[in-house]
């Protein structure tokens, strides 16, 4: 996401903020956000825990930004455990509302990981994300 956001300050005309801190640590991100005066991108969700801890402020204007696809991969001959086969069947659970939910015109909305169900025992599979 940071070329997107980066992109972002170019098309404005505006100087992309230095210096940086790239990480995928929400932990990190708060402490550098507390210690300074950077931004962070965080998703939607936990920028209101934040906001509605009073910790910090959403800037008032949306990002441009989109996630690519993301893969899953597994060993070919290997079952997955039964952890990592709930994980997968959730994960596309939630790409197949959001599919269907994107055809339907609607926006995505987050489902709970208990509303898939427990995935058998030993499976042997390859799956990829959406």
């Amino acid at each position: 996401m940071r070329p997107q956001f980066e992109q972002m300050f170019v098309k404005a005309g505006v100087a992309v903020p230095r210096p940086r801190v790239e990480t995928a640590s929400l932990l990190l991100s708060q402490a550098v956000i507390q210690k300074s005066d950077m931004l962070a991108v965080v998703p939607g969700r936990v920028a209101a825990h934040y906001r509605d801890q009073g910790l910090f402020a959403i800037l008032p204007f949306a990002l441009p930004l989109t996630i690519p696809p993301v893969g899953v991969i597994t060993h070919a001959h290997r079952p997955v455990s039964p952890a990592v086969g709930h994980f997968l069947d959730v994960v596309h659970e939630i790409a197949g509302l959001e599919a269907r939910e994107r055809e339907a015109g609607a926006r995505p909305r987050a489902v709970s990981p208990g509303a898939a169900g427990s995935p058998p025992a030993g499976r042997r599979a390859t799956r990829s994300g959406r």
